[in-house]
């Protein structure tokens, strides 16, 4: 348990993969239906370095890739929330 590359965001546990990545200034953790295999753990590593660019872009939604997750149903902020006055 816990075999993965070092800061990659990957946790291969026993029986599922586990990624973790920053969002909000918050450590998020979510687990993959996902057997601990070099390829799902390939999979979970791309999966992460796409969630962390959307991130710093400013495009990621947590909804969009975890629908079930208890963090989804928080309000996302959106670039067209922020106004600017002349």
């Amino acid at each position: 348990m816990g075999r993965g590359r070092r800061g990659s965001g990957v946790e291969l546990r026993k029986n599922s993969v586990r990624i973790s990545f920053t969002w909000q200034a918050e450590r998020c953790r979510e687990t993959l239906d996902l057997t601990p295999t070099p390829s799902h753990e390939k999979y979970a590593a791309r999966l992460v370095d796409e969630i962390r660019r959307r991130v710093d872009a400013g495009t990621f939604r947590y909804a969009d890739f975890f629908p079930e997750s208890p963090r989804a149903e928080r309000r996302d902020p959106t670039p067209e929330s922020h106004s600017f006055s002349h």
